[in-house]
């Protein structure tokens, strides 16, 4: 496995119940941060996805100095085969409850959310789908399908979960980057997620230094 050289700890390493997020932050403190898969893991980034065989590995650094996401996650992890995607672009699947998707930059957007909806809200969280049945909370949830088709979210973070409320059927939803624009047709939803929020009822926080340093303000004005 040609694992990931950077530079520059664990100042953000995310930890879920069977799964955990690194990016550049954790190796800036150390030149390598270990990780332990009993069982094996399936091991994420951007650009590659690696089955690794069950042992104790180290991410290691080098002198270059680039932003990276690397998520990891633990055969026995409940949802251990849903999807993983990181190309911007209309995503469908079928009889799939759960998709996610990673990125390595500041954010990006879920939009048309769509399909063979069942009456149970969408949700949305900020973690992979191993952690959306444990204590992480969603960042949106849908009034009805339709709601669930207007409303866009802008997530200011590395990797987020669409839940479609069923396994049952063809759905879709579109990944983009182009989290900073505002949609404002008639009935339509823009929600924004804090940067770096993860949402899991503790202090943890994704911190890139794209996130960290983001400075933007956003003006809204309601017609009425």
């Amino acid at each position: 496995l040609p694992f990931f050289v950077l530079l520059q700890t664990s100042f953000c390493r995310v930890i879920f119940d069977k799964a955990e997020l690194l990016d550049l932050n954790d190796l800036r403190s150390s030149d390598s941060a270990p990780f332990s898969c009993p069982l094996g893991c399936n091991v994420y980034t951007p650009s590659r996805t690696h089955l690794i065989q069950p042992g104790n590995y180290t991410l290691k650094s080098t002198n270059y100095h680039f932003e990276f996401t690397f998520y990891i996650v633990q055969k026995d992890a409940v949802n251990f085969d849903v999807p993983v995607y990181s190309i911007g672009g209309k995503v469908g699947v079928f009889n799939q409850r759960y998709v996610t998707y990673l990125s390595d930059m500041p954010g990006f957007r879920i939009r048309d959310i769509s399909g063979d909806l069942s009456g149970d809200a969408v949700r949305v969280y900020t973690v992979g789908a191993q952690s959306v049945n444990s204590s992480c909370k969603p960042v949106y949830t849908s009034r009805f399908g339709d709601n669930a088709a207007r409303s866009s979210l802008s997530i200011f973070g590395p990797i987020a979960t669409v839940d479609f409320g069923s396994s049952k059927g063809m759905h879709y939803t579109t990944f983009s980057g182009d989290y900073s624009t505002v949609y404002t047709y008639v009935g339509a939803s823009t929600i924004y997620v804090s940067p770096g929020y993860v949402g899991c009822g503790d202090s943890q926080l994704y911190a890139n230094d794209y996130i960290t340093k983001m400075e933007k303000s956003f003006h809204v004005e309601a017609n009425e």
